[in-house]
């Protein structure tokens, strides 16, 4: 009878935790897929290809994340520096059409790019996308950092080098 009633309790519980087989969860530092749901313990596959097996306590008690629980759209940002003196509105505008231009990125919501600072060193912009899976955030941000390197070298855009101040002391 114990028995039974620690099995409800459990189920009761596992209930909040809203994770199914095949979600894509991120519990701690690890990501992974979930490939099997126990009674006392949760088997996801990283993203190194290795089996975790979670306690379903660390999931109750832990930060969870769940990406593919009700929207498996999500945001990539990408940061990008450039000398000063660009021309604010074709870097822009060059971010977009590489953002536009790639086949992950989803239309809604919409992509956005923006500077961000205007640094020492460099105009400091980030373009922010939306792709539909966790899955492609690598392969999109690849994609994206070399089509706007592209894009900038055809338009005459420089990558700001870090500036570095050099201080000479006589002994």
């Amino acid at each position: 009878h114990r028995k039974a009633w620690h099995k409800n309790a459990l189920q009761r519980k596992q209930e909040h935790i809203d994770i199914r087989l095949g979600d894509t969860i991120s519990v701690g530092e690890s990501t992974g897929e979930v490939s099997r749901i126990r009674i006392r313990a949760t088997t996801i596959v990283t993203w190194d290809n290795y089996e975790m097996i979670i306690p379903n306590s660390v999931l109750l008690n832990e930060k969870l994340v769940n990406w593919s629980l009700s929207n498996p759209v999500i945001r990539v940002i990408l940061s990008f520096h450039v000398k000063h003196g660009s021309d604010m509105n074709l870097i822009e505008k060059l971010l977009l059409q590489a953002a536009e231009e790639n086949a992950f990125v989803v239309d809604k919501p919409e992509s956005a790019a923006a500077l961000i600072e205007y640094g020492d060193s460099a105009l400091c912009y980030e373009l922010r996308v939306f792709v539909t899976h966790v899955d492609q955030r690598l392969i999109v941000r690849n994609e994206l950092n070399k089509q706007v390197n592209q894009l900038f070298a055809e338009h005459g855009i420089k990558i700001a080098p870090p500036k570095q101040l050099l201080t000479f002391e006589n002994e």
